[in-house]
């Protein structure tokens, strides 16, 4: 397989990989050892914890303090598989809707057809869906034979979607987990994320809800979180391309974003808590790095460290901490409410923009 970043650029021959399988850059392996290994007493002792946990409760879901603890201090690799089918409700979206080879169906509806400029974008798209993985590095391999089948069926079960750049990602990342040989259960999980987690039109033509999100909702809580940043960035004109920058990190889920630990905890709390879990971590990168954003007065320079905020954050404890003890309260209900608020106005703007 060719060498290449998680972009899809061309990148030097690797000497480290993490332990999901991701090329750790030679300028930040020593960074990464150094961080992992004071990292996995913690992964031990979470081991022991979700032993306990699940000895007593099994995987059912049950919303309670206890479990939402476990879930932020990360679920353990081997668990991940079953809890994230559990707390995404794919389980039960698979036990209700499942029956009948409905996979396989889907599957042979678009082996038959499907909407050719959606089997199109699907094409292109896998190859370029972290190129430098070893099992999505090549069309000979599993995972990528995995991905095309969930990409394509899920177009077809979802026609209002059918298929949106993001989603390769999405399922990319849920077939590490799920198992590569297990691409019916990544089905569901990807179909629980975008019908369940993530507001109904991020990954529609319209997007209006990823648009809201974007570039009315997070710039909202900016200004009341972090209000002398949100100062600053408006003040050098970078506030209002901060959509430009946080665009992958709300439909991507952070997943070509972040470090690939740190970005699965995100996901744990995702699929736990819901869609703020996205804002949340959003705000706490922004506020780890106030202090070097808030001196920074060039706007080039300044819009650059904010598009690479993300990168070789290893320290999933640090950031998983601020995101739910260092940014305070902000219901969903808040959120929604918002959303409600300038729902209106992006429908209005894109049908002047149609008008045009």
């Amino acid at each position: 397989c060719s060498q290449q970043d998680m972009s899809g650029g061309e990148a030097a021959t690797p000497s480290f990989r993490d332990e999901h399988g991701f090329i750790i850059d030679d300028e930040h392996t020593a960074e990464y050892i150094s961080w992992y290994s004071g990292y996995r007493p913690h992964q031990d002792a979470q081991r022991v914890a979700w032993q306990q946990y699940l000895k007593k409760n099994g995987t059912a879901c049950v919303k309670s303090d206890a479990l939402k603890k476990l879930v932020r201090n990360g679920i353990p690799p081997e668990h991940r598989r079953a809890m994230w089918m559990e707390m995404s409700g794919a389980s039960e979206m698979k036990r209700s809707e499942g029956q009948d080879y409905y996979y396989q169906q889907m599957l042979k509806k678009a082996s038959a057809g499907g909407v050719p400029q959606v089997m199109k974008q699907i094409e292109q798209d896998v190859d370029r869906t972290f190129p430098s993985h070893p099992h999505f590095c090549s069309r000979s391999t599993l995972g990528t034979a995995s991905l095309v089948h969930v990409l394509r069926a899920y177009s077809i079960r979802n026609p209002m979607v059918g298929y949106c750049q993001s989603l390769n990602f999405i399922a990319g990342l849920l077939l590490i987990v799920m198992g590569l040989d297990n691409d019916e259960d990544a089905f569901w999980a990807l179909a629980a994320i975008v019908e369940r987690h993530q507001p109904s039109t991020y990954y529609t033509s319209s997007m209006v809800d990823w648009v809201l999100d974007s570039r009315f909702v997070f710039d909202h809580l900016l200004q009341w979180k972090l209000p002398a940043l949100h100062a600053h960035l408006t003040e050098h004109g970078v506030a209002e391309s901060l959509p430009l920058i946080t665009s992958s990190w709300f439909m991507c889920m952070f997943a070509n974003a972040l470090p690939s630990e740190t970005m699965f905890r995100v996901w744990d709390t995702f699929l736990y808590e819901g869609n703020k879990v996205l804002f949340r971590v959003s705000l706490a990168m922004l506020q780890d790095n106030s202090a070097a954003l808030t001196k920074c007065t060039d706007t080039y320079s300044l819009y650059n460290m904010l598009s690479n905020l993300p990168m070789h954050r290893f320290d999933a404890n640090r950031l998983i901490d601020m995101a739910f003890n260092g940014i305070g309260s902000f219901p969903i209900a808040k959120i929604n409410a918002k959303r409600d608020v300038w729902r209106m106005k992006v429908l209005e703007d894109m049908e002047a923009l149609e008008k045009e």
